[in-house]
């Protein structure tokens, strides 16, 4: 039974004092020689911060230019956005219920149509 009331004690300092915790939106900064932007389809990494979501901080990428190719426009290759959906638990009306969000991972190069 102490087991239990430790663990519910626990996670109850845990969870005020995450909640306390600011949360800012921040764009993460990267090498020049970094994959996201030698790539075909280059981006950046924003790391997007909810406080009323488990986990509060998730990555999500940002294409550079939606029809280039290394930051040269192209009629024929567009660049798109890889997206994944993430479970994820969100605070609604003081209990955690699991949902799910669309984040970009990465980004692509496709033909045009």
């Amino acid at each position: 039974m102490s087991n239990i009331i430790f663990a519910v004690i626990t996670f109850s300092v845990f969870f005020v004092s995450t909640m306390a915790l600011p949360c800012q939106t921040t764009t993460l900064q990267l090498h020049d020689n970094d994959i996201s932007r030698t790539s075909l389809c280059p981006w950046t990494v924003t790391t997007v911060c909810d406080r009323y979501r488990l986990p509060r901080r998730m990555n999500n990428v940002t294409c550079l230019a939606s029809n280039s190719c290394s930051g040269q426009t192209s009629a024929e290759i567009n660049c798109r956005p890889v997206v994944q959906v993430m479970p994820v638990k969100r605070l609604h009306n003081n209990s955690w219920i699991w949902s799910s969000e669309r984040i970009n991972v990465a980004c692509v190069p496709v033909l045009a149509c």
